[in-house]
């Protein structure tokens, strides 16, 4: 059965387990826990965590840290091997500045909070979105802040990112650069 992981976007194979009305996949890509049920077997109950099997549905649990278990992971939570990280404010308070990504999660933000990398952003959450990485790649996750997080004026709440892609937080436009360390 084909399935797309709400987190990334990545397509995959969910196996079927004979007549089993619920099922759990790991994102390939992201190690993200996706649940999805047969609605004609399991009638809607409000239990948390499952909704009717649709490859655009949004359903699905956070994915378990990398201590946690090493069932359905493909990989630790790491930065690329190899790979310096950065992102380059494009617009913005900081604009012209280069700020180096050193931690696997690192939460973005407004100036005053608890976030790893803080902009002097008004329009800007003070825990506004976080860039993790999981199984070789980038993903910008949305925390649930007010005015959004967009990629190609797109609000997202995840998305997939690669070198070279833009985004924007607030007023603050940033790109992602990955480079070879020398």
């Amino acid at each position: 059965m084909p399935i797309a992981c709400p987190s990334c976007g990545c397509s995959f194979e969910l196996a079927p387990e004979g007549t089993a009305a619920k099922a759990t996949a790991a994102c390939p890509a992201c190690g993200r826990v996706v649940v999805v049920r047969d609605a004609a077997v399991v009638p809607l109950s409000g239990e948390a965590g499952t909704v009717p099997f649709d490859p655009g549905t949004a359903a699905a649990l956070e994915p378990l840290e990398a201590d946690a278990t090493a069932v359905g992971m493909r990989a630790a939570v790491s930065l690329p091997a190899g790979k310096r990280v950065s992102l380059a404010v494009l617009s913005g308070a900081r604009q012209g500045d280069v700020i180096p990504i050193e931690k696997p999660r690192t939460m973005l933000g407004r100036s005053g909070g608890a976030a790893d990398v803080q902009f002097d952003d008004p329009e800007m959450s003070r825990s506004h979105a976080a860039l993790e990485w999981a199984g070789g790649g980038a993903v910008l996750r949305d925390l649930g802040s007010t005015n959004g997080s967009f990629v190609d004026e797109q609000r997202v709440d995840s998305h997939a990112l690669e070198d070279k892609s833009e985004f924007r937080l607030g007023y603050t436009r940033l790109l992602l650069v990955i480079t070879d360390r020398d």
